[in-house]
């Protein structure tokens, strides 16, 4: 490359062999006044570049003596200098995105989550993708902080995150600190893929409104001060949803009958966060419909094979006198019980387990089920002993549909 219309000429070379050469490119031609001169190169990639000037053979200033003198008594001494070129700076492309079906239930198992996906991209000041900044070559050991609102507005619950290399993280603050170079791997070629599962703190007996989560800011800077910055919302969020599995207060006229659980979703006046209910949340918004309490709403658009599921229903205390069938692994769920005794009614209370993101108890933090209610009748029979609570049926002919709410 001439650097100016005459000698001398550069010549560049990566000085590691596995880096890409980049474009070096002339800004500003060398104008020299007293033998020195002030040169600009652009240059399309990051590395240790090797330049060299050399007086160019036939336009050198000693041509005139080209005809009496060797090249090396006319020619200047060729000059060698490494320089290193930075990445100006990075580029982020982000999206957020629900579990699934436009919800993410509530959850301290970060199996249920919402994804953040970055796409973190060394680039030059013309905005082009430098290559050379991979795990091999000159990539950097990175930071990255997120700003976030609830509804819009600042809110103090704990938020819940890793990201699928790291350790998991409890804080109210979102940020990776020292993530590796290795994230810029050799096959995106300037560019790191990031992946973060999120999620918030889940108290089973603190039931919270819907709401939404809006990433506002993202930052990334490397050991080289390399910055990176979105500042703008991004234009998609996420609906959180305190949910549970139930089962009504089941009565069946028989030994045995089929059960129907369901999978809910709370909304009600406004909650511990002062977030009120907001229907139009809810996966079947305004249309949601409750089964037996009006604080919790059925999620029609729950599928146990994504969302979360009731894996057992077995009798409480482990008395064994009822039996369930394997869940039908639908929604609403169903298992038909089975009642293996003699003396009617009989009424006992049945534990559901499943997934933890589903489990709600208002008044005991340490419950491992949520609960229902069954009773077996028989005409004629008039007493029977609640097993699991000790206390005593009524006539199985007088029954009175009776809500629970808690």
């Amino acid at each position: 490359m001439q650097i100016q219309s005459v000698s001398p000429s550069a010549e560049y070379k990566e000085i590691k062999s596995s880096c890409f050469d980049g474009n070096l490119t002339l800004v500003t031609p060398a104008i020299f006044v007293n033998g020195e001169a002030n040169v600009t190169f652009s240059y399309s990639e990051v590395g240790d570049l090797n330049i060299t000037l050399t007086d160019t053979n036939g336009s050198e200033f000693a041509n005139v003596d080209a005809q009496d003198t060797t090249d090396s008594q006319r020619l200047i001494t060729p000059a060698t200098q490494i320089f290193s070129v930075l990445a100006h700076h990075f580029s982020i492309d982000a999206i957020l995105q629900n579990h699934t079906n436009n919800f993410t239930y509530i959850s301290n198992d970060l199996n249920m989550s919402a994804t953040l996906e970055m796409n973190i991209t060394a680039q030059s000041e013309s905005n082009t993708t430098t290559q050379n900044y991979n795990t091999n070559c000159y990539a950097q050991d990175f930071n990255m902080s997120l700003s976030y609102m609830i509804n819009g507005v600042s809110d103090a619950r704990q938020i819940l995150y890793k990201e699928s290399n790291t350790l998991e993280y409890n804080t109210t603050a979102l940020s990776l600190r020292n993530l590796n170079k290795s994230y810029f791997t050799t096959d995106h070629n300037g560019t790191a893929a990031l992946k973060l599962q999120l999620n918030f703190d889940r108290n089973i007996s603190n039931a919270l409104n819907p709401f939404q989560l809006l990433i506002t800011s993202m930052n990334v800077s490397d050991a080289n001060n390399t910055l990176g910055e979105v500042t703008q919302t991004l234009d998609t969020n996420a609906t959180f949803l305190y949910a549970r599995s139930h089962g009504t207060r089941q009565r069946f006229n028989a030994a045995s009958g089929n059960a129907l659980l369901y999978y809910e979703a709370y909304c009600n006046a406004t909650d511990s966060f002062g977030v009120s209910c907001d229907k139009t949340l809810l996966p079947n918004g305004n249309a949601s419909l409750s089964s037996d309490d009006p604080r919790w709403f059925k999620n029609t658009l729950h599928s146990p094979s994504t969302d979360g599921n009731i894996s057992q229903v077995t009798q409480k205390n482990g008395l064994g006198f009822v039996t369930a069938s394997a869940l039908t692994q639908t929604n609403p769920d169903q298992t038909t019980l089975n009642y293996n005794q003699t003396n009617f009614p009989y009424n006992t209370t049945m534990n559901i387990n499943g997934s933890s993101w589903l489990l709600y108890n208002k008044y005991n933090q340490n419950a491992q089920f949520n609960e229902f209610e069954v009773e077996f009748l028989q005409d004629g029979n008039w007493t029977g002993a609640h097993e699991t609570n000790t206390t005593t049926g009524t006539n199985a002919v007088t029954t009175t549909n009776r809500r629970t709410m808690w």
